[in-house]
């Protein structure tokens, strides 16, 4: 049986529409945003944030790594961040972040979580 938790609507802003879900972010100084990130199951990281989220919550750099994409190699930075979300359960815990051109949800930040993508209703939802 199915025992669904919590449910999203997928972003209506790109076609074919993507599954978002808000998570906050919190800088080590306690400046936080809520922001809909990517739900992207082919990114092993946790998450990835724009420059201007960076800047906005003035995160503080910690190095630069060197990532692999389908478009090749590519040196980013990487911030140290904290992330929250009550709703499935996700308390307030350290994340690292690379910088990426959007907000992206990667695998390891759903570990011991199970996601189901719901075409038909046009949702992300988390099971337990």
């Amino acid at each position: 049986m199915i025992n669904i938790q919590t449910c999203w609507d997928f972003s209506e802003d790109e076609k074919p529409m993507i599954p978002v879900i808000p998570i906050t972010i919190l800088s080590i100084e306690d400046n936080k945003s809520e922001l809909f990130f990517k739900v992207d199951s082919g990114y092993a990281g946790a998450l990835g944030i724009t420059s201007e989220v960076s800047k906005k919550l003035n995160l503080i750099k910690m190095g630069m790594i060197k990532i692999m994409s389908p478009m090749g190699e590519k040196l980013v930075p990487y911030y140290q961040t904290y992330v929250e979300n009550n709703e499935w359960g996700l308390k307030t815990s350290l994340a690292y972040a690379i910088e990426t051109p959007r907000l992206l949800a990667g695998r390891s930040l759903f570990k011991g979580k199970k996601l189901m993508l719901d075409f038909e209703e046009n949702q992300v939802c988390i099971l337990n």
